[in-house]
């Protein structure tokens, strides 16, 4: 088995270097890594891009919510959910007692055992090939025993049937044991659905539509008389803005605006603001000439930037990843990559020093704008812009001879709709729209969702395919109601999606953009001035790898993890990485919780009475003595307080001084006790192997007894001192 070679590998490495140290990964990192595919069992023939499928299978297992007559299906990454008292689990039930059930298949490359366990509230049935391995009626779901399960190579059918509790949060968190490994959560990879199902594939329909409704902005011009975006609950994206039309004259070029306004999906394939105007661009060209006008500010006469200028721009747009949203600005054919943004347009675009100051700043004019904070300095933010428009300038400019009116293009803005999105103080909007309500069923397939190319149209076109038009219709049939109310984990896992999180962090096993794509940016980094140092006075290691994004949920504490998302935390964990972690402001509070409840846990950490918040200061003698060059040797690779690390091989441990504050106490035993499952391309040792540590003459070489004691010694958060 693969474990036992990756076990053989340590063995002999540690002989080799005489280093203190073997791991032994046990079966379920060969699950984790070979294809749910039984008939395919050449490891060597691993894809990049993740796991490999059977034809109509996707990863995760299909999860159905019930209450009564009522029924929803959507796809689940893990078998895991937190549903605070109040809230509903799915948008599509109300708040209240609720069933889930996850089916799918569980597959393994080897016959094999293991026993299931679970935690959280409510009741629990766990079946496997039709028999049950795990059963609880009890509201305590620790206290249910697993039968051992035999698990036969290939797929095996899993079904897991959670009912919520008559009253307070419901929570659940599936764990299992497989033979020779500890306890772990039955990780995505080994998880497989069929997506044909019909009731699966009526559920992400309804979803898509009702995402649609919401990020085109449909309810801003056909409100309802009850705003669902007003009520507390609601779906957060239907307060998504658009960018203000405040002093815009100052920020963007007119013949740019005037190409946007005429054909946005022209200029940028992923663009969500449709065509407003049909008659040719002559109302186009009005538009923009009035937006020209809010606004007095006027740049100095642009000078062409200094080539090392250019070249440290190209570096950070290099050592950032933009490479993984959007094409280079010298990009030509930027229409064949029609799912990453083009930069090819930005210096026809922008006006100079509105550039440097939106990439200081992106979301101040546009608080939802997909373009996230990298919080750039001042020099940064000057050289990048002089990157993005280092190209030759792309022309504009409009063919058309007739002299635009900008009192024209004021009465086309104030009646055209346009102000049902974008802010512009006193302004009066004068366009109407019927109510989505009020729209007559026979007629939702007109107007906005009419094909587009129709020579008589005068609604917007949003440019649709004919799978969104046929999902937006679907959803219209539902009604509203479901947007008064949004379930944390869905909106999580829309905005992995929308914001493109995979760009730059791996995920269920499949690469991240970022690294198939840095081919295109390695020739910035040439002969560029790089920096010789990161933020603790170190080298920057070859080893860039970011963390992955697949249990963020169980490991990181919601309060830090908010506060990262939003871009609050002064330090970077991960010194030694060029890239940074950029900052989404809006949806911060959203995505941490939503991670939390989507791995069952909630969205508040215990407070700090708890058991695990304070150090037992008896076991940090000990616990030194473990962390020490001749314990375990942590003070080679991690720095501890002050004090950095001692032999860093590629790339360091993140402090331990923020251990307490990021990580939740459960996720740092899984890790330390089996850290190359947990995270495969990890360069942590595991130095226990079941109950035995490779250090037994520290607590009887007891692991239980050693990861307690390093648990403790973590504990003292920023007061932590190296040995």
């Amino acid at each position: 088995m693969r474990g036992h070679h990756i076990a053989a590998f340590w063995l002999g490495l540690s002989a080799l270097l005489g280093s203190a140290f073997i791991t032994v990964a046990g079966p379920t990192r060969a699950l984790a890594m070979t294809s749910p595919n039984p008939d395919d069992d050449d490891d060597d023939e691993k894809p990049k891009k993740g796991p490999r499928l059977a034809p109509g299978k996707a990863l995760g297992l299909a999860l159905t919510f019930s209450r009564g007559e009522v029924r929803d299906t959507r796809p689940a990454r893990v078998v895991a959910l937190g549903v605070p008292e109040g809230s509903p689990p799915s948008p599509f039930l109300t708040p209240g007692p609720f069933r889930a059930t996850w089916e799918g298949d569980l597959n393994l490359p080897i016959r094999s055992e293991c026993t299931f366990s679970a935690e959280g509230r409510g009741t629990l049935k766990v079946e496997v090939n039709g028999k049950s391995v795990l059963e609880s009626s009890n509201l305590d779901l620790t206290t249910a025993v697993g039968k051992v399960a035999r698990l036969k190579k290939g797929a095996n059918k899993l079904v897991v049937t959670y009912g919520s509790p008559p009253s307070g949060d419901a929570f659940l968190r599936l764990s299992w044991t497989p033979e020779e490994s500890p306890r772990e959560p039955v990780p995505p990879e080994v998880l497989t659905h069929d997506v044909s199902l019909e009731p699966l594939a009526q559920g992400v329909e309804l979803r898509e539509g009702r995402e649609l409704v919401a990020n085109l902005r449909c309810l801003k011009c056909h409100a309802p008389a009850a705003k669902p975006a007003l009520k507390p609950g609601g779906m957060p994206e239907l307060a998504t803005d658009a960018p203000s039309f405040e002093n815009i004259g100052t920020r963007l070029r007119p013949d740019w605006m005037t190409r946007w306004i005429a054909d946005p999906k022209a200029l940028r394939p992923t663009a969500t603001m449709p065509k407003m105007f049909h008659g040719g661009a002559g109302q186009a060209r009005d538009v923009a000439a009035y937006l020209a006008t809010l606004g007095h500010e006027t740049d100095a006469a642009e000078a062409p930037a200094a080539a090392e200028s250019i070249a440290s721009g190209g570096r950070i747009f290099a050592n950032l990843g933009c490479v993984g949203c959007h094409t280079r600005p010298d990009r030509d054919d930027w229409s064949s990559d029609p799912k990453r943004v083009p930069l090819r347009f930005v210096g026809a675009k922008w006006k100079p020093k509105a550039l440097v100051a939106f990439l200081q700043q992106p979301d101040r004019h546009y608080a939802w704008i997909k373009m996230p904070n990298f919080h750039l300095s001042a020099t940064e933010a000057e050289q990048l812009a002089s990157y993005l428009t280092s190209p030759t300038k792309v022309d504009l400019a409009p063919t058309e001879n007739r002299t635009a009116d900008p009192a024209r293009g004021r009465a086309l803005v104030e009646t055209s709709g346009c102000l049902d999105c974008h802010a512009l103080t006193g302004s009066t909007n004068a366009a109407h729209a019927p109510s989505f309500a009020a729209i007559p069923a026979e007629l939702r397939a007109i107007g906005c969702l009419a094909p587009s190319g129709d020579a008589e149209r005068k609604a917007p076109d949003f440019a649709l395919s004919d799978a969104s038009r046929k999902a937006i219709q679907a959803f219209a049939k539902t009604g509203l109601d479901s947007l008064t109310r949004d379930a944390a984990p869905e909106f999580a896992d829309r905005q992995i999606k929308a914001l493109n999180c995979i760009a730059c962090h791996k995920r269920d096993g499949s690469d991240d953009a970022w690294t198939d794509l840095q081919v295109e940016t390695a020739g910035l980094l040439e002969g560029a001035p790089l920096e010789e140092k990161d933020p603790d006075g170190l080298p920057y290691p070859a080893s860039q790898l970011r963390p992955s994004l697949t249990w963020i949920g169980e490991k990181l504490k919601p309060e830090w993890s908010l506060a990262f998302i939003a871009g609050k935390i002064p330090y970077k964990p991960r010194p030694y990485l060029r890239a940074r972690m950029p900052a989404f402001a809006v949806r911060a509070e959203g995505l941490a919780h939503g991670l939390a409840l989507g791995h069952g846990y909630p969205t508040i950490s215990p407070p700090d009475a708890s058991p695990d918040a304070s150090p037992d200061a008896d076991l940090i003698p000990v616990a030194k003595q473990l962390v020490s060059n001749t314990g375990l040797n942590c003070v080679s690779c991690h720095n501890i307080g002050k004090a950095p690390a001692v032999g860093v091989f590629e790339a360091p441990g993140i402090n331990f001084r923020l251990v307490k504050e990021r990580l939740r106490p459960g996720y740092y035993e899984r890790w330390v006790r089996a850290p190359i499952k947990v995270e495969p391309e990890t360069k942590m040792p595991t130095y226990f192997n079941g109950e035995a540590s490779v250090l037994p003459t520290v607590l009887d070489g007891k692991a239980d007894a050693q990861i307690k004691a390093l648990w403790n010694y973590l504990l003292q958060g920023q007061t932590i001192e190296s040995p």
